[in-house]
This record gives structure tokens, sequence and C-alpha cells, in this order.
């Protein structure tokens, strides 16, 4: 994998790579998946996965509690949490490698952008970002490592609705003095830089819609070119839903699935960037491989 930062976002190309791989790799991969299917271990997991769906919340808690592994959440999210540390124990006791991640980055940057926005928004209308926040998050360490964090002053429609204030808590005069989209655009780009000169990385939100619309519609309608590393992402929200089988889940219910509260304001970027990045990290804790899942449609 590339270490330089203009090579840093080349954990998306893989994923294309392991999308488009060859025939004779998939039968490789097939015949290697068979081979080791049939490795005892495996009932063992199996038998261990059944005993987890027959226990109440408070034997949930105490197996945990046990493994000092964290007791919050709902009993779905608790279950899963239980699964998949017995089958890693399992897998590392019998010596059988685990199957190996899709795809590895150093750091995971969390976006959230806030758009202008009508209560009912007419056909065609453009919505122009106006806060445009991000997070990275250290995938081995969990931390919160620097946050860039500016507004943006919408030029299509520069008088904010009122809905879009009180949605957003964005007060008229801040994006007034604000510097244009492509200002923030090229300063959000010297931070990344700087923030992660040598090391992989990718983009992840709160599903597509960040990237696949604001972003792509705005950087098209100011006819800049989009920044390599947007091309492809993270959706947190799919993750989310496919590791712990819980579905329809915003930002405020998967927090509550995972026993958690929001923390700030809802719908102010900043605020939702940071805790769209608590359930990225729990997601990690607990085992889920949280690869590139989203590109341009």
């Amino acid at each position: 994998m590339a270490s330089q930062y203009d090579d840093g976002s080349q954990a998306a190309a893989q994923l294309e790579e392991t999308r488009n791989v060859s025939d004779r790799d998939s039968k490789n991969n097939w015949q290697n998946l068979w081979e080791t299917a049939g490795h005892p271990v495996y009932k063992k997991i199996s038998a261990a996965n059944s005993r987890i769906n027959k226990m109440s919340c408070p034997q949930l808690l105490n197996s945990l509690s046990y493994l000092k592994l964290s007791t919050k959440g709902t009993k779905e999210v608790l279950k899963k949490r239980l699964k998949s540390y017995c089958s890693r124990q399992h897998l590392k006791e019998n010596n059988v490698d685990e199957e190996q991640k899709t795809i590895f980055v150093d750091y995971y940057i969390v976006i959230d952008f806030e758009a202008t926005c009508e209560k009912v928004n007419p056909p065609g209308y453009l919505h122009e970002i106006i806060e445009f926040p991000a997070v990275i998050i250290d995938a081995q360490t969990y931390e919160n490592v620097s946050e860039f964090h500016e507004y943006c002053r919408p030029t299509v429609n520069p008088c904010l609705t009122d809905f879009c204030k009180e949605l957003t808590g964005i007060t008229q005069n801040k994006v007034d003095n604000a510097p244009s989209f492509p200002t923030v655009l090229k300063k959000f780009d010297k931070w990344l830089k700087e923030s992660v000169p040598s090391a992989t990385f990718c983009i992840s939100t709160d599903g597509p819609w960040d990237i696949d619309r604001c972003l792509k519609n705005q950087c098209y309608n100011l006819q800049i070119e989009i920044p390599h590393y947007f091309h492809r992402w993270v959706n947190i929200r799919k993750h989310f839903s496919s590791f712990y089988r819980i579905v329809n889940a915003n930002v405020e219910l998967m927090l509550t699935h995972l026993g958690f509260q929001f923390e700030g304001r809802q719908h102010s970027g900043i605020d939702d960037s940071r805790n769209i990045a608590r359930i990225l990290i729990q997601l990690l804790k607990d085992g889920a491989d949280v690869f590139i899942n989203e590109s341009f449609r």
C-alpha cells in the first residue's frame, strides 16, 4: 500500500481491485475458504453462537463484564459483541487465521456536511454546503487525532431560510463572513496533508448522501474537480446495519443501540461528525471489518 499522501487513499482503489479479482485468484480464494471451513473450530464457533443466542440480557452482561468488554447497548448489540469476541478467541486458540480484512487504513476521516435547505425543497433545489467539518480517527488507537471545521458562504441561495437556521443552528452572519466553498475545500486539503502526511486513509460518512449528492453536486455546479480521495468512501450506517443486523437506524438510533447518548447539538456538522466517529470506533472495537463500501453512482 502506498505511503505518500497523494496515494494515501489508494485504499479505495484497492477495494475496486478486490471486486474485480481475477478468475484464478477467485478460485484460489474459494478453495482456501472451503478448506478452512472444514476445520473443527467452526463447529465450536457455531455452537458458541447458538448458546449466545439463547442467553438472557443478564447472562450477556455477566459474560461481557467477566471478559472486560463493553456492557453498553441493546441485546442485539451485546450478542454480536460476545459472538465476535468468542469467534476471534476460538480461531486464535486453534491457530486458524482470521479471514483477512477487506481493507486496511491508518486513519478514518469522518465527515458530515450541513447544507442549505427549505422545509419543502422545490424540484431541482441545489443544496449548498454551508458547514464543512471533519474528524480524524486513528484506526489502531481509536483516538480523535485532529479536527477540521469551517463554514462556507453559499452563492446560489445566499440567504438561509428560517428552517435551515433553526435546523442547523447556523446563523446568517456566520455564512456571510465565511469563505467560499472552493477556498474551504483547499483549506481542508492542506489540513489533511499536514495531518496525515505519510499514511493511508479513507473518507467516512453516515450514508451516501454527503459525498454522492452534496459534495458531487456542489463541485459540479462550481465546475471544480473533486479530490480523488472523495471518489470512494466508508458508509458507516451500512456497516452498522450489516454487522449488528439492525436496520433503518439513523445516527441517534445507532447511538441508542450502542448505549450512547448524542453529545452536542443535532444537525451541527461538527457534533454530528464526532458522534458518527463514536459509532465507527465502537464498530471497530466490536470486531467489524470497516472497509470502503461506497463510490460515486
